[in-house]
């Protein structure tokens, strides 16, 4: 699986060290490749209407760790510097990154069933960060559980529900570069535990050059979170994807 990602965020900054009057707003994008993941299913159990499977896999760091970009600092206005006037900084911040700059495991086991028109299941996976990057510092290792439920309206067409929850551990270690006071500068403020629903729909080639083919998209929100220090807070995501089958 290739990644494109695009990582936007909006951000408020205050005049001063520890003002409270507003000096302005800025966005802040990175956009390119992400990591890719190479997986595989093993299958463990099957029969008509049960299948089991263990999920081997590994991220390969080909994402990026070393995006700059620019800010719009406290201290806008002084040093020379016009008053809305951003300023280029070596690094972004941790999020901002494209990539994890590890090789990861990726272990996980699934199951499924189906009885006519409906299909189910449940997985668990995780992510194991196996070194530290070459920046000094590894991501989180993470644990997922979720389930789902769809229904085959026709052959091609089908919609599904799925609960999904997640628990996401700290950065370790620290990149030298990824300075500043914006709080996702720094690795204390990264981990979170989240519980998600997501609501999907899913067409399937039947017939000639399409057989075979899938395209999937599937929106999610939040139903809990808790995150370590100071974060930003998820609002919804969107996930669209291509699927062939050979």
């Amino acid at each position: 699986m290739l990644n494109y990602r695009i990582n936007e965020m909006k951000l408020l900054t205050y005049k001063g060290s520890t003002g409270t009057t507003q000096l302005g707003r800025f966005t802040g994008r990175t956009e390119g490749l992400g990591d890719t993941k190479l997986s595989a299913m093993i299958r463990l159990y099957d029969d008509p209407v049960n299948h089991i499977h263990f999920n081997a896999g590994v991220s390969v760091p080909t994402g990026s760790i070393n995006r700059k970009g620019s800010v719009l600092p406290p201290f806008a206005g002084l040093m020379g510097t016009g008053p809305n006037e951003r300023v280029d900084i070596d690094r972004l911040a941790y999020p901002m990154q494209l990539g994890s700059g590890t090789f990861d495991a990726l272990p996980g086991i699934t199951y499924t069933g189906h009885s006519g028109a409906f299909r189910w299941g449940a997985q668990m996976s995780a992510v194991l960060r196996m070194h530290d990057n070459r920046e000094g510092y590894r991501l989180g290792n993470s644990i997922e559980g979720m389930g789902w439920l769809s229904y085959e309206w026709m052959p091609a067409l089908s919609t599904s529900v799925r609960l999904s929850g997640k628990s996401e551990g700290r950065i370790r270690g620290r990149d030298k570069v990824i300075t500043g006071g914006m709080p996702l500068s720094y690795a204390g403020n990264s981990g979170r535990d989240e519980i998600d629903l997501h609501l999907g729909f899913n067409l399937a080639g039947q017939d000639g050059a399409l057989r075979g083919h899938r395209l999937a998209l599937e929106v999610g929100v939040p139903l809990y979170e808790r995150v370590n220090g100071l974060q930003m807070s998820n609002d919804w995501s969107f996930t669209l994807g291509w699927q062939k089958a050979f």
